[in-house]
């Protein structure tokens, strides 16, 4: 049954009001309980100068909009995978946004473009890739050669622009012979075309696989193809082949002529049946017989002319005689070279024309399944949730709708996945204030087995690197390596627990646990340098936010206590008052000073020690954890502030990424030269 995408907020009931919001502690708590693995804009304005990346048609507005500042929140978060450095770098943008919106011009488009580009974006991103690609970080089938080892290719487009217009015949120029994946991420990113990538971690993948012992081979070469047959099936296209028979895009068990009791939705219709043929008769067999290892790893064939990831063998043999059928059939002796130039055909298709042409053939069938989990994939890093269910297909018609967007933004801008970000960042669905503040009724998209969502649906915990990310960030700390070289991470522990994608076997999770709570709170109770790069934690003691922040807090004679705990309370949590008495008390407890006593008049050491203290405790609250929950209000910023995070030196910083526009940063706040 084919329907047609319908807009997000216009469900076919009315939606009744959502029940009365919880405090904020409550919503914490009962958030941090339900903490587990899901199952599986502004509006463009009409300036040719500044084309859109939201869609066509304006969505409608959230009926619970957060402000501002809470937008430059979860842009900081989507984008440069860190919090603010405080409520001044909010403030800093919001005005941005304002200065923006009163000259005609879409602020929070604009900013969130701006943050879409620079060092933090291409690191955020490549890791992100990494995991949605399943490139296997440990273990047999990881490649610490290909993967972990960028070199001067990585440092611009040109290696990702000759591949996407090239085969893997075509060797790249000679300066980038030595060219390896851990080069492409970054060089698809500065490109901002997905294409090439998508097609070399293909061959990549391929070139390295699972080995095995006392097997004979043809069991071994059917072992396999059936383990990378489902990873590609997991990391590009978004379906189980024995989910198929029951549940595609032309028919669920779960349909219902009543779209009110109807549980599937497709995007588009057929697009299973193009790319497997006949879905009662596909079988591991015929469906993964592109991915042959036998006869085809280790050739004269070095794609794109690099051998750092393996080379091919393009001639036709197969071990297993298998007829084989994906994306149309396949020739006798098939192998990865023709998914492939497939996959190519059918990316390159859907940029020339559009989502719809998904259904032209197989090949575009193919691509569009690639499209549409990519925009999935880019959707629950926004908001921690799937907007489809484990076989594949959306639940209603109102994440079919939000998928069918995302989708389309990363199709139309060719394969763009700086364009995909912002159009899911700019979602209204992603608009929301905070829970405590939000009572009306949303529509089931982030839980879609409701009738209708809570601001306090997108609660969740945070994603691993994030949380990583984050406290690095904030305090000034190094962070974990992405690809552990040369022998694992320094603290394997902690990155397993938290739930980081390690390899097929090891997915990685989003769940609450007490394993990762105790590995967590292991790791910064005491408020120092982990060492999460291998450096000891005193090597860094004297650098980081902290250690400077004493100094800062003794060279001021009428700082106190107080105001270093509240710059600190700023940097990590952007909450720069104390809420109550009770919060005071506290706080001088963990401290064990007086809020009330001069900085100047403590032993730096003791100051050190008290401010650690409480660093290693905002840490490992709910509030730092957790994903989701945008900062309360607050009156004024913090008394202290570090160099870098002045107003003038805020504005200066996002304002180099805004070049068209000239910004005047040395008032109370940006303002635009007109």
């Amino acid at each position: 049954m084919t329907r047609q995408p319908v807009p997000w907020a216009s469900p076919s009931e009315p939606v009744p009001s959502a029940s009365p919001s919880a405090p904020r502690l409550a919503t914490l708590v009962l958030a941090l309980a339900a903490c587990g693995d899901d199952l599986r804009a502004p509006f463009a304005d009409d300036d040719p100068e500044l084309p859109s990346l939201a869609p066509t048609e304006p969505a409608a507005r959230s009926p619970c909009p957060g402000g501002d500042a809470a937008f430059a929140f979860r842009a900081l978060r989507l984008i440069e995978g860190r919090r603010p450095l405080g409520v001044r770098e909010l403030e800093v943008l919001a005005a941005m946004i304002r200065e923006l919106d009163a000259a005609g011009l879409p602020g929070r488009r604009l900013i969130a473009e701006g943050l879409a580009q620079g060092p933090r974006y291409t690191a955020r991103w490549h890791s992100f890739l990494l995991d949605h690609l399943r490139v296997p970080r440990l273990g047999e089938t990881s490649f610490a050669a290909c993967h972990g080892k960028p070199g001067p290719a990585a440092e611009s487009p040109a290696l990702a622009l000759h591949l996407r217009d090239h085969g893997p015949e075509v060797p790249v120029p000679e300066d980038m012979s030595e060219w390896s994946m851990a080069d492409l991420f970054p060089s698809a990113l500065a490109l901002d075309d997905l294409r090439p990538l998508l097609r070399a971690q293909i061959l990549a993948r391929q070139a390295h696989p699972v080995g095995g012992n006392n097997v004979a081979p043809a069991e071994l070469e059917r072992a396999r193809r059936v383990f990378l047959g489902r990873g590609f099936e997991a990391a590009y296209l978004g379906r189980r082949l024995e989910c198929l028979p029951c549940h595609n895009s032309d028919a669920s068990v779960t349909d219902h002529p009543d779209p009110a009791k109807d549980r599937s939705w497709p995007v588009l219709p057929g697009l299973e049946a193009a790319v497997y043929g006949p879905l009662a008769a596909a079988d591991e067999a015929s469906a993964y017989a592109a991915f042959r290892v036998a006869g085809f790893v280790h050739g004269p064939l070095a794609p794109w002319g690099s051998r750092t990831c393996g080379d091919l063998d393009p001639a036709r043999s197969d071990l297993l005689a298998s007829a084989g059928h994906l994306a149309g059939p396949l020739p006798p002796g098939a192998h990865a070279l023709d998914l492939e130039a497939r996959l190519r055909r059918g990316l390159d298709h859907l940029a020339a024309h559009d989502l719809n042409a998904a259904s032209d053939d197989p090949e575009a069938a193919l691509a569009g399944l690639v499209a549409l989990q990519l925009a999935d994939a880019v959707w629950r890093e926004a908001s921690g949730r799937s907007l489809v269910l484990p076989h594949g297909q959306p639940r209603n018609r109102e994440q079919q709708a939000v998928l069918r967007e995302l989708a389309d933004a990363l199709v139309d801008h060719d394969f763009s996945l700086r364009a995909t970000v912002v159009a899911a960042l700019l979602h209204p669905a992603l608009d929301l204030a905070e829970p405590s503040a939000c009572g009306e009724a949303l529509p089931p998209i982030l839980d879609p087995f409701n009738a209708t969502n809570h601001g306090d649906d997108g609660l969740r915990r945070e994603d691993p690197w994030t949380l990583l990310d984050t406290a690095a960030h904030a305090l000034g700390w190094r962070t974990p390596k992405r690809f552990p070289l040369p022998f694992g991470w320094e603290d394997e522990t902690l990155v397993r627990a938290l739930g980081v994608y390690i390899d097929d076997s090891e997915p990685g999770h989003r769940g609450q646990d007490l394993v990762a709570v105790l590995a967590w709170e292991r790791s910064v109770a005491t408020g120092r340098d982990p060492g999460w790069l291998g450096a000891p934690a005193i090597d860094h003691s004297d650098t980081d936010a902290i250690a400077r922040l004493v100094a800062l807090a003794r060279d001021d004679p009428d700082a106190t206590v107080e105001h270093a705990a509240l710059a600190l309370h700023d940097r990590i949590l952007q909450e720069p008052e104390l809420s109550d008495r009770a919060h005071r008390d506290e706080l001088t407890a963990l401290l064990a000073v007086p809020l009330t006593t001069r900085a100047a008049d403590l032993n730096a050491a003791d100051l050190d020690a008290a401010l650690r203290r409480l660093a290693g405790a905002l840490l490992m609250s709910p509030q730092f954890t957790l994903a989701g929950l945008t900062p309360p209000p607050w009156s004024a910023p913090p008394r202290l502030t570090w160099p870098e995070t002045t107003t003038a030196a805020l504005c200066e910083r996002h304002a180099a990424a805004l070049p068209d526009l000239a910004w005047r940063c040395d008032g109370p706040a940006p303002t635009l030269a007109r």
